[in-house]
């Protein structure tokens, strides 16, 4: 409770715990004889207030600190200021009067130096005893009998209250934290409906599991609703279950069974539910952290109650496996004073065979997919934010959300916003292994029918791959990014501070123009042509979370439902 100070409408004029009302002070504007009878009266009943205010305090601090109200600065022309000073020019609280020399009204401060006196042992002492009688009194009036009903309202708890020595028509719903020392009485409350809970399932042998919830939730989307519609019902059904509860004990009845164990199962969903917005808000909150805005992810789950992945470590650059050495330093670099652009034969893409800038002015792809990018690097002394040739290495400015897909194929990702065709979308990162690693975990793999694997083949000679990437564990947005037959991104290989022409990174660019919402998907299975010779990359040998397998033919069914489907993956 807040204290209150110096409040003169109280009889009782020595009580400190009331309050200066400056608010009862009211200006007039008629002659100046009036305002300075009204200004007089208010100067003096000031004094008197701050008498008594000193007088309680007594003794050296009374002393000090009347010196202090009286203490005024004085200007440079020797008039004294509308501000006074306190020895440790702390604020206080200030009061405003009127005065009117000649024909112009002057605004003056009066203060009270309530900071001082709030700090004061005595006064603090009885401030709280008179606030516990105000709250004893007010205790009093408004005493609790009994809590009648809970209900949860954006997932917040409002409880039913029947106010003692008030009529039922006169209870209210109020939140927790208006329930001042009811503690025990909420845990009896909280106790005694589970004790029905736990009754009713003892009776009729009733202990439901996550699967059941998952059928409930099954029959609202087969009804057109969502999980978050789930939540709405479990928050208007579940208040009456405690009443059914109590009739059914007493009299048995097969209609009224099925019902309560209904409403057990919604009321099971609603904490499931609960947790997983949790674990979500967790997950979206550290992968942020991570991006730093580049791309901002969000995480949205409408259809089920997958939490966020337990094994799974989000990364935003490559992560050099066991045995595995990704340089930095490149040999050579560009020396483009002004700006990179096409035409300048000294530029890092003419120095590696490329005609033409891959960028456009806006930093747009211009080439096809299968063409070899070359970005400047740490090496060149063109301006890392201006550059046009330096479009993967600043990252992504996408809004991205990761979501939970309706027709069985996990987690995919939309756009929050339009991307035009071109334009730079996001890495594809992981951890990098050896060949010879890629084919142990690929064999450990083929035991879970999915995996992340993605061939570095672009320079492949002799069938040799000697690095793969592994995005099973370690990696970024992309990890959850879907196939489609007809998708709109591709995957570009481009270098800019690694040239080992075995470590590309892995960079999609959007192929189309891509609507607000839209999923954003590539090609499993792309084709990538570099000047006349064909290279088949086949980067994921079975990946799609939750696919289907064909198991007669032993072919990975796909799910993209596009119109150009090729009805397997592999």
């Amino acid at each position: 409770m807040r204290p209150r100070l110096l409040n003169t409408e109280n009889h009782d004029n020595d009580n400190m715990s009331q309050r200066l009302d400056i608010k009862a002070l009211y200006f007039s504007s008629s002659s100046s004889s009036s305002l300075s009878s009204s200004s007089t009266r208010l100067r003096v009943r000031r004094r008197v207030i701050t008498q008594q205010a000193l007088e309680t305090l007594g003794g050296d601090s009374g002393s000090r600190m009347r010196k202090e109200i009286n203490t005024r600065d004085t200007g440079s022309d020797g008039r004294q200021s509308d501000y006074e000073s306190s020895s440790d020019g702390r604020l206080s609280v200030r009061e405003y009067g009127l005065t009117k020399p000649g024909n112009a009204l002057e605004l003056k401060e009066a203060r009270v130096l309530l900071h001082d006196v709030m700090r004061n042992g005595e006064y603090r002492r009885e401030t709280v005893s008179t606030d516990e009688q105000h709250t004893r009194k007010r205790m009093k009036l408004w005493e609790v009998e009994r809590i009648i009903q809970k209900h949860v309202q954006n997932n917040k708890p409002l409880y039913l209250i029947k106010w003692k020595n008030w009529d039922s028509r006169y209870n209210t719903w109020e939140p927790l934290c208006n329930l001042i020392n009811c503690e025990d009485m909420l845990r009896e409350f909280e106790e005694e409906r589970q004790k029905l809970i736990d009754l009713f399932k003892a009776k009729t042998n009733f202990y439901p599991e996550i699967c059941d919830v998952e059928r409930f939730l099954a029959e609202l989307r087969y009804k057109g609703m969502s999980i978050d519609d789930a939540s709405v019902i479990v928050g208007t059904k579940v208040d009456n279950i405690y009443s059914e509860i109590r009739h059914y004990l007493k009299s048995s009845h097969k209609t009224r069974e099925v019902k309560i164990k209904r409403q057990i199962v919604c009321m099971l969903l609603a904490k499931l539910r609960c947790d997983q917005l949790e674990s979500l808000q967790e997950w979206e909150n550290e992968m942020n952290s991570i991006t730093k805005g580049r791309p901002t992810i969000r995480v949205e789950n409408l259809m089920d109650l997958e939490g966020a992945p337990q094994d799974f470590y989000y990364i935003d650059n490559y992560l050099p496996g066991t045995g595995v050495t990704i340089p930095d330093d490149p040999p050579i670099g560009c020396e483009c004073v002004n700006v990179c652009e096409t035409g300048k034969s000294g530029c890092c893409y003419a120095q590696n065979g490329a005609t033409l800038l891959p960028y456009t002015s806006t930093y747009r792809m211009r080439v096809p997919p299968g063409v070899p990018i070359y970005e400047c690097n740490k090496r060149c002394i063109c301006d890392i934010l201006t550059c046009p040739n330096r479009v993967v290495q600043r990252g992504s400015d996408m809004q991205l959300c990761i979501f939970r897909t309706d027709n069985g194929r996990g987690w995919g990702v939309r756009t929050l916003r339009a991307i035009k065709k071109g334009t730079f979308v996001a890495q594809y990162v992981g951890e990098i292994i050896s060949s010879e690693e890629a084919e142990r975990r690929d064999r450990q793999y083929d035991m879970t029918g999915r995996t992340y694997l993605f061939d570095l083949d672009y320079n492949e000679t002799d069938g040799q791959c000697p690095y793969t990437v592994d995005a099973a564990m370690y990696g970024n947005v992309t990890h959850f990014i879907n196939h489609s037959c007809d998708p709109n991104l591709a995957v570009y290989a481009v270098w800019i501070n690694c040239l080992d022409p075995n470590l590309p990174n892995l960079a999609l660019f959007a192929i189309k123009d891509i609507k607000q919402n839209e999923e954003l998907t590539f090609d499993y299975t792309s084709q990538m042509q570099r000047g006349n010779d064909k290279m088949q990359q086949q980067p994921f040998d079975k990946i799609n979370a939750d696919v289907d397998v064909d198991v007669s033919k032993n072919k990975t069914l796909c799910k993209c439902g596009a119109a150009t489907c090729r009805r397997y993956l592999f």
